[in-house]
């Protein structure tokens, strides 16, 4: 699932997708409802048109998805965000631990060069560690470039669910790509799916990150279903 969504004002809309996991057996339902961001960002009307519907997900269906309007401006500024809701799930199906999200709003520049870093998901290991891997990517450049990252608690606790993680990533002049590597521990609780997050930042000019947070789902084997654990992609 992915916590962070993201989009630019001359695109003029942010689709966001809602899915149905860990069992896709009879019809089920849930709200999906825009919210301003405390402390205030985005606010609807705006910069985005507010949406509230109901999304019914047939027998076998696993994935929905709705359009958000994005309003431009002609002001010049930052980032903006708002927040997407899922809640009163029916059908047996229950909220997973992303069931809120948020939608960044980015001004659009040609002459800035832009970075990202993706959402991964690995099952946890039945002992020893495996590697949950982000992958940042980046416009190509003349320059070196540097970022930095870390990572943070969701659902997940660094130490005993995964390692805290950190460092700095250097992109050589042609390069677009490179991972970051978070080891995910072993434990013998039942449990349900968990998760936590990349957070890349930078401090140069000419850098625009347009997607700096990523979520690391660590997919369990034990613990109750979860219908729509995978929240937003």
């Amino acid at each position: 699932m992915a916590y962070w969504q993201y989009g630019w004002e001359d695109f003029g809309v942010a689709e966001v997708f809602v899915t149905r996991s860990q069992g896709a057996v009879g019809a089920a339902s849930v709200q999906f409802t825009t919210a301003n961001h405390v402390p205030q960002s985005a606010q609807a009307g705006l910069d985005y048109t507010m949406v509230t519907t109901t999304l019914h997900f047939a027998d076998g269906e696993t994935t929905k998805s709705v359009l958000v309007p994005i309003l431009a401006d002609a002001a010049s500024e930052g980032m903006e965000d708002f927040d997407l809701k899922l809640t009163n799930p029916t059908g047996g199906a229950t909220l997973g631990v992303l069931a809120d999200a948020r939608v960044a709003i980015f001004d659009h520049d040609p002459a800035l060069v832009r970075a990202r870093i993706d959402d991964t998901s690995v099952s946890e290991p039945v002992n020893g560690t495996v590697n949950a891997v982000f992958t940042v990517t980046m416009g190509a450049d003349t320059s070196v470039r540097t970022f930095q990252y870390t990572t943070e608690d969701g659902t997940a606790t660094a130490g005993s669910d995964y390692a805290t993680t950190s460092g700095t990533l250097t992109f050589q002049p042609g390069q677009t790509t490179k991972t970051i590597s978070v080891p995910v521990k072993a434990d013998i609780a039942l449990e349900d799916d968990e998760y936590f997050q990349v957070v890349l930042s930078e401090t140069e000019e000419g850098l625009q990150i347009e997607r700096g947070i990523a979520v690391g789902a660590v997919l369990n084997t034990g613990g109750a279903p979860i219908l729509f654990a995978d929240g937003f992609d």
